[in-house]
């Protein structure tokens, strides 16, 4: 009888185990997203700016090749550098986001960052942004930002090229 219920539980705790792992790594996932925020549209605007940090412990490279989100129609990956032949800063789509192993890549203004396109209501202050990150292998890295006022940082002087 003992043995019976000792192998009964352990067949039960290795099959939770199965069952549970993919939250459990997840939580201990090699690449993590944190510090992420969303910067509140200009009042004209239909689309914003999305920031954050992604740290890769593994021992390996990975890049991020896509975002998407419920609450926008699209999120696209920018880089925005200072264009030499025009002297001012342009942004342009990218298709990848490299964060080298055992390193860490910050999305932030005047560098990379992602682009969200067709908000399906308008962002406030003090709310979040729900969204995910995929990565070159595959995974999914699901992420919730905070809205921010960033007044003083407009995106209409910036030149968009498609």
């Amino acid at each position: 009888m003992k043995s019976t219920l000792h192998l009964t539980m352990t067949l039960f705790l290795s099959s939770s185990a199965l069952l549970f792992s993919p939250v459990l790594s997840a939580q201990n996932a090699d690449v993590v997203v944190h510090d992420a925020w969303i910067r509140v549209p200009l009042p004209s605007q239909n689309q914003t700016a999305l920031y954050f940090v992604i740290e890769n412990h593994a021992g390996a490279p990975r890049a991020i090749v896509s975002a998407s989100s419920p609450a926008a129609e699209k999120i696209e990956l920018h880089e925005e550098k200072m264009d030499a032949s025009k002297k001012m800063m342009s942004m342009t789509p990218i298709a990848r986001i490299s964060v080298p192993a055992s390193g860490k890549v910050m999305l932030q203004s005047g560098g990379y960052h992602m682009m969200v396109f067709g908000l399906k209501s308008r962002p406030v202050t003090g709310s979040t942004f729900p969204f995910s990150v995929t990565l070159d292998d595959g995974s999914t890295i699901a992420v919730t930002a905070m809205v921010r006022d960033q007044a003083g940082e407009p995106m209409k002087d910036m030149n968009m090229k498609k």
